[in-house]
């Protein structure tokens, strides 16, 4: 006698499994990330945290040795310099959760800036054309550094 349920239980259970696999893959820890180059380091930075609601994380990437000096010193300092560079589309591999990162052979700090790159990382993602397009540059004044993160 042949058994027509059979193939009827295996779509499920691998539609069950395909899920899991996919579940598993958007998991926190996933995607991974790549690995970036020795002698190399991201940088939590906050900004806007003077609004009220403890602000806004990004993160930043240099091989610039002077950089890494730089921003390793200001760790925990609180809101000493404005951390400035040229943005580009996507996260850069580093700047997770966001569709935009600094570019790292651009990252610098600051203690002036123009107001035209001023604002918070919500601002850019909210009108990322216009950030990329027209300003140009991420410039927010109220930065901190809060950790070296790799």
């Amino acid at each position: 006698m042949l058994d027509l349920a059979a193939p009827r239980l295996r779509r499920p259970a691998k539609a069950l499994v395909a899920s899991l696999l996919l579940a598993a893959a958007c998991g926190k820890d996933s995607p991974t990330r790549p690995e970036l180059p020795e002698g190399t380091a991201v940088f939590a930075i906050r900004a806007c945290a003077s609004d009220g609601s403890g602000g806004q994380i990004f993160r930043i990437w240099s091989a610039d040795p002077e950089v890494i000096a730089q921003a390793t010193a200001l760790v925990g300092a609180g809101p000493q310099r404005i951390v400035s560079g040229r943005l580009l589309a996507g996260d850069g591999g580093f700047n997770w959760g966001w569709s935009w990162h600094l570019d790292p052979a651009d990252v610098a700090f600051a203690d002036l800036a123009i107001e035209v790159c001023d604002g918070c990382p919500k601002d850019v993602e909210a009108d990322l054309d216009y950030w990329l397009g027209t300003v140009g540059r991420f410039c927010p004044w109220s930065t901190e550094v809060l950790a070296r993160e790799r």
